[in-house]
Order: C-alpha cells, then sequence, then structure tokens
C-alpha cells in the first residue's frame, strides 16, 4: 500500500473535478458491471481518483479493479453486516458471499470510513484493520437543506407536543437492523403519566 489515509487526504485539491459514490442494493449487478467498466475507461482522465464504496456482495469487483489502477480506495460502514443479516430473521442467499467479499474488501481498501466508534472497534477486531486505516466519520445533515422548515417552537406545535411534553424522535431506515419497531414496543410500555411524543422520519420494510 503505497499511501496512507492521510497522504492521500492531504493531497487532493481544494476542489475535486467529480466525487462518484457507489450505491449498493443488493440487485443492482448490471450497475456494478458498467461502474467497474467506467473506472478502466475514466482511469487516463485528467483529475484525482478516488472510488469510494459502500460495500455488499458484488462491488469486490471494482475493488480489485481500482487497487490494480493505483485509485485510493475508501469503504464506508455503516452497520455491522453479520448483525445486519441475523436481524433479517431468514437465512438470506448474499450473506455468505457478502461476508466473505467483506473480508478481502477490508485488507485492499486504503481507508474505512465507520458511522460510529463501534462499527470501528468491529472492524478492527473482526478484519485486524489497524486504528490508522479506520476513521470515525458520523452520519451528518447539511444544514443548509433544511432551512425555512421553520423555529423549534413552530415546529413542536405543528407536530402536536406539547409545551412540556418530551420529544424523542428518530430518522433513518425502518430496517430491521435499526430497531424501530423494539421502540414502538418500548414506548408502548412506558408508563402514560410520563408526557412524551415519539415521531418517526423514514421508510422501509418495518413502515407498516
Amino acid at each position: 500500500r503505497s499511501k496512507t489515509l492521510g497522504d492521500w487526504k492531504s493531497s487532493l485539491p481544494g476542489k475535486t473535478r467529480s466525487l462518484w459514490t457507489v450505491p449498493t442494493p443488493a440487485g443492482m449487478v448490471l450497475f456494478d458491471f458498467i461502474l467497474a467498466i467506467w473506472i478502466v475507461g475514466s482511469h487516463w482522465s485528467s483529475g484525482r481518483k478516488v472510488l469510494l464504496v459502500r460495500p455488499h456482495a458484488f462491488t469486490l469487483m471494482q475493488i480489485l479493479i481500482a487497487r490494480v489502477l493505483g485509485w485510493p480506495i475508501l469503504i464506508e460502514l455503516n452497520g455491522v453486516t453479520e448483525v445486519e443479516f441475523k436481524s433479517i430473521g431468514r437465512h438470506h442467499l448474499l450473506r455468505y458471499p457478502h461476508i466473505a467479499q467483506m473480508a478481502i474488501s477490508m485488507r485492499l481498501a486504503t481507508g474505512i470510513l465507520c458511522v460510529t466508534p463501534g462499527i470501528k472497534d468491529w472492524v478492527m477486531e473482526r478484519h485486524g484493520v489497524s486504528p490508522d486505516r479506520a476513521i470515525v466519520m458520523p452520519n451528518a445533515v447539511d444544514p443548509e437543506s433544511i432551512e425555512g422548515c421553520g423555529e423549534r417552537d413552530d415546529m413542536r406545535r405543528r407536530l402536536g407536543v406539547g409545551h412540556d411534553e418530551v420529544l424523542l424522535g428518530f430518522v433513518g431506515s425502518f430496517s430491521p437492523w435499526q430497531g424501530v419497531i423494539q421502540v414502538v414496543d418500548a414506548v408502548a410500555r412506558m408508563d402514560e403519566q410520563l408526557k412524551f411524543k415519539l415521531v418517526l422520519m423514514g421508510e422501509g420494510d418495518d413502515h407498516d
């Protein structure tokens, strides 16, 4: 590995020519194949090249090509693979290919972006990744994208939250590993005298 995570970060220009991210739905094999061809075709164009990917069972192809071409490879992890498959509650066909390619990808990556310290600990323990290659980069939101939504008190009134009530909120995907159902169940068991409102925002398999 010719460059460390800090090396390529410091060498990036202030403004990059373009940034491509790789979506990871399990059914996008064709897209992954096309993207692999694009990686090869764009290698000789101008500009700094970095592959940023959230791995699944078919992204290893792009990672291998990028490694051969000498591109820095960043892997984004927003969950623990084994926990996600276990929470689905059935024997998923992509479970073992996904876990196998994950182990290979961890070894080939220049850096791993972990959204929580717990995921970083798992990466280092499960895949033997050194601390200098795994960094914590929490999920975030662009403040400008929510401008104009109103002030705090106005939003609470629109949501029907009283002045003396506690607002509990969740924004994200309603997937089994997020534990949204467990949150709703826990709230249903709480003391009725407690003054609070629960607001859930998102979509997914557990939406209904």
